[in-house]
């Protein structure tokens, strides 16, 4: 029986606008970068995610101007397209948060369910996040720049269930992405795997999985 539902953050209940380059160019870059006409802002990104620094930006070892100086280095894009990618999931009014998932949590806390953030995500971040979700409606949450442990390793889902005293068999986990859920799944973890792209289905095979498993 779930009695503990832990949700990851970014993408899952966070999302922000994805909107192509041109929106955020001045007339200048407009004409500068016609290539970029139709790319949109997580294409950008995503050409770099994968690079170690990320890690190091989430557990709040590096800045923003250390991380975007380091993906500078062999960037295909150039650096003011990647500074203008970068930098507007910064701003709170550019962030939302998934509407089918909000009411979902809204749902689930009416229900009697513990219910917790577990996210890998830098400061400067976490400090906009009040002004678009309501963290008081969570029982407890974490952030990776605030532990210093970092998702996919076991070491920060020991943390956690340690922290809050919880049984892996009566908790589910939710990520977008499914490398994270395979140490809390090990750990005798319920875990989903969350598709944002497909809101509606994800939540609800998701909250028939709490009140089925």
């Amino acid at each position: 029986m779930i009695k503990n539902v832990i949700f990851d953050l970014d993408g899952v209940i966070r999302g922000y606008k994805n909107l192509k380059m041109k929106k955020l160019f001045s007339k200048k870059q407009a004409k500068a970068y016609p290539k970029y006409k139709n790319k949109r802002i997580r294409e950008v990104l995503a050409r770099y995610k994968k690079l170690k620094i990320f890690e190091d930006f989430d557990l709040n070892l590096v800045s923003k101007q250390q991380l975007l100086d380091e993906v500078y280095k062999d960037a295909i894009d150039p650096e003011d397209v990647i500074e203008l990618a970068y930098n507007y999931p910064f701003v709170p009014r550019n962030n939302f948060v998934y509407k089918k998932v909000f009411k979902l949590i809204k749902r689930l806390k009416k229900q009697g369910y513990k219910l917790y953030i577990l996210s890998n995500m830098n400061k400067d971040i976490v400090s906009i996040v009040p002004e678009f979700l309501n963290l008081s409606l969570f029982d407890d949450v974490i952030f990776s720049c605030n532990i210093g442990l970092v998702k996919p390793y076991t070491e920060i889902y020991e943390y956690v269930v340690k922290k809050w005293k919880i049984i892996p068999e009566e908790s589910i986990f939710i990520d977008d992405k499914a490398v994270n859920l395979e140490e809390f799944s090990k750990l005798g973890g319920n875990v989903f795997h969350f598709d944002y792209k497909r809101e509606r289905e994800s939540v609800k095979m998701l909250y028939n999985k709490i009140k089925n498993a």
